[in-house]
């Protein structure tokens, strides 16, 4: 179980950029995972993403451009 699905979700998609994949699935979806997408796709850091409802939890499907770095 996870404690905080929102810093989860960042950081596969830190760890899916470093090793040069275009495409990841998010296991566990939350209205404010999807607001955060929206805000980094309106700032070019992801590609789309989109919601797929296959099974009893959705998942996000992100394309992902390599525009994400860690700071800080």
């Amino acid at each position: 179980m996870l404690n905080d699905t929102l810093a989860a979700a960042l950081t596969k998609m830190i760890n899916a950029e470093r090793v040069g994949k275009r495409e990841l699935v998010i296991t566990t979806s939350s209205k404010m995972i999807k607001w955060v997408l929206t805000i980094l796709h309106e700032h070019n850091y992801i590609g789309s993403f989109e919601e797929i409802n296959e099974g009893s939890s959705p998942h996000l499907k992100v394309n992902l451009l390599g525009n994400i770095n860690k700071c800080g």
